[in-house]
């Protein structure tokens, strides 16, 4: 049989990926931007506008591995496409809400429908695009991304400052319009994905795994909110042992998630290792970052946002590249490379922060957003290169939810080095014109050493990636 990517146009299915990233990362910084203003109008705590948030991460990451299971099963157009059109309808739901209850429920849909998309997106490029530019085509991806951070953070601020909140969902309706299609026209349909698997989906198993991912994005996000040992977070840990023993149980009678070729490779493990660990490195630096811009830096708000903006400057371009250069070259050099590059940096400027030079601060942070960039497009690469050809959208359901709990993983972890949640956030919280010294002195020490943790992180996926002798090649 011929292969796919010769039947089929690979630059538009490549472009309809790239806008679904696009479209991802411009809703997600449009309502990262928007949450103070929307919790204004709404009357309601930053608690209680977090969970527009959370509800969004909860439905995306449970949707994740069914919908690679269901893209497997029946075709990878037909879950990309239901996930573009849900997506439409929750964010539509959004932007007709007009109370939280109705805002939360449209969150929930439109959380499911782009985590389909997420999921078919990482499984389409190695179905229809050739082993040989499957990093360029990663690398469009992750250019959308990057280019959708950027629009998305000024854009997010003029609606939210000039117009209803309901605007910032209805800003994005559009684009997921144009998405569906977009991706109705070019995604090919099942009979050119080559294999389909005949597998039927255990949804018992299924259901058990979404349940534990659910359980554990609440524990991860509210953790130190509620407390480690708080009776919500202790009723969910309880929960979620009790659905792995299930699991467990199940496995024991043949009755398992993941089938047992999708690790048939050591590199596919130690990939997905280090996709986790830096996913948790980025995740915890992006959370760290503005607190330490406005807290430790001493630049206000506005100039710390306008800051953060060279993350996506720096990360969008450098990750386009890094897709090319993994076709040449490997992704395993580029992975290193970026690693490498990341420690080096920490390490560099840990002894100088804080920065209270505004032009060192905006350069770690377009350093940063390169070394981001080295990393994501060759990892997917690498990842989803080990993969059998009927287990591609189950894989790419695992990527997504590798790297979501990698993010929340090192959100927890950086709050915790940083020491939010005791000390110090009693210190800035209490602070008083008598001791602006000590406290400085304080902030100055505890910011310095989440420049270390990226170093020992980067170090890490290193020699994960160091390990990795396997060839890559096509499945």
């Amino acid at each position: 049989m011929m292969k796919p990517h010769i039947l089929v146009r690979e630059k538009p299915i490549v472009f309809c990926i790239g806008l679904m990233a696009f479209t991802f990362q411009f809703d997600a910084m449009l309502i990262t931007v928007a949450l103070p203003d929307m919790a204004r109008e709404l009357n309601v705590s930053i608690g209680t506008i977090s969970w527009v948030l959370l509800l969004y991460l909860i439905a995306a990451t449970a949707v994740f591995v069914p919908a690679g299971k269901v893209a497997d099963r029946f075709g990878l157009r037909a879950v990309s496409l239901a996930g573009c059109i849900v997506g439409a309808v929750g964010t539509l739901l959004c932007g007709l809400a007009t109370n939280l209850e109705w805002l939360y429920f449209g969150r929930l849909i439109q959380g499911a429908g782009c985590g389909a998309m997420v999921a078919t997106g990482y499984a389409m490029m190695p179905t229809w695009v050739s082993h040989t530019r499957t990093g360029w085509g990663y690398g469009v991806q992750s250019l959308g991304a990057g280019v959708g951070m950027m629009a998305g953070l000024p854009v997010g601020g003029l609606l939210s400052h000039y117009l209803a909140w309901q605007s910032i969902f209805l800003a994005t309706l559009p684009l997921f319009l144009l998405l569906t299609w977009f991706a109705w026209r070019v995604i090919p349909d099942a009979s050119h994905q080559t294999l389909v698997s005949n597998k039927p989906i255990n949804w018992t198993i299924t259901g058990f795994f979404t349940c534990v991912m659910t359980a554990s994005v609440f524990v991860l996000s509210f953790g130190s909110v509620f407390g480690w040992l708080s009776p919500p977070i202790t009723f969910s840990l309880a929960a979620i042992l009790f659905m792995v023993l299930a699991m467990c149980l199940c496995a024991r009678q043949g009755q398992v998630l993941f089938s047992g070729a999708l690790f048939h490779s050591k590199s596919m493990v130690l990939a997905l290792g280090a996709l986790f660990i830096f996913a948790a490195l980025v995740g915890g630096m992006r959370f760290t970052l503005p607190f330490y811009l406005e807290i430790a830096c001493g630049f206000g708000i506005l100039l710390a946002s306008a800051l953060m903006l060279a993350y996506p400057i720096g990360y969008a371009p450098v990750s386009f590249v890094a897709g090319q250069l993994a076709d040449r070259w490997g992704s395993r050099r580029i992975i290193l490379a970026g690693a490498t590059l990341t420690a080096i940096t920490s390490l560099v400027y840990a002894p100088i922060s804080p920065l209270h030079n505004v032009w060192l601060a905006g350069l770690f942070v377009l350093i940063f957003g390169m070394c981001t960039g080295l990393n994501f497009a060759p990892s997917n690469r690498f990842i989803m290169s080990t993969v059998p050809i009927t287990m591609r959208g189950e894989a790419g359901g695992l990527l997504s939810v590798v790297f979501n709990l990698g993010t929340l993983v090192g959100v927890v972890l950086f709050e915790q080095s940083l020491g939010w949640n005791s000390t110090f956030a009693l210190q800035v919280m209490n602070v008083t014109d008598n001791h602006p010294v000590v406290l400085q002195a304080v902030i100055d020490t505890q910011f310095s050493k989440n420049f270390i943790l990226p170093a020992v992180l980067s170090a890490v996926i290193a020699l994960l990636i160091y390990k990795i002798r396997e060839p890559e090649t096509s499945t």
